[in-house]
């Protein structure tokens, strides 16, 4: 077995939130004390999504994609090549 890897976490400077609906998702974090300080399309597969960030201590990075029935495991694919292609 692996041994993991300690180290201090301090903090979480982002994190990225897939949703099915963006606008009840924005609505719900500025309840919570969040602004929306940016939004944006992004293409998927030839369609586009949306993509908001909400700013309080934290980021938050809501999306959603053009198809709103998109299986969990899709989500999950799709938040760790988002990752890939902004990390490069």
């Amino acid at each position: 077995m692996e041994q993991s890897v300690r180290f201090p976490i301090r903090g979480i400077q982002h994190a990225g939130i897939p949703v099915t609906d963006i606008r009840r998702s924005e609505a719900f974090y500025v309840k919570l004390g969040f602004a929306n300080i940016m939004e944006a399309p992004f293409d998927y597969h030839s369609e586009t999504g949306t993509a908001v960030m909400m700013q309080r201590t934290v980021m938050l990075n809501s999306f959603q994609h053009p198809d709103r029935t998109m299986r969990r495991e899709q989500q999950l694919q799709t938040i760790v090549q988002l990752n890939k292609n902004t990390m490069l």
